[in-house]
Formats: C-alpha cells, sequence, structure tokens
C-alpha cells in the first residue's frame, strides 16, 4: 500500500541521497583542483 505518506518519504530519502552523493562528487572534484594547484 503507497499513501502519500510513503512516497514524501521515499523523496526524501532519495533526495538525501541525492545530495550525499553531489558533496561526495563535488569534494572529488576539489581535492582534484587542489592536488592540481600543489
Amino acid at each position: 500500500i503507497i499513501t502519500p505518506d510513503t512516497i514524501s518519504f521515499l523523496s526524501d530519502e532519495y533526495q538525501k541521497r541525492t545530495n550525499l552523493n553531489t558533496h561526495a562528487a563535488t569534494r572529488q572534484v576539489n581535492r582534484e583542483r587542489t592536488s592540481i594547484r600543489v
């Protein structure tokens, strides 16, 4: 049974996971840029 609560919970989890992945990718890029500069 899918209720509006389930949907909002799932989309919230998805949002969090996406944000984490984005931050991780950004951190990786920044690290590479820094190492190149040094």
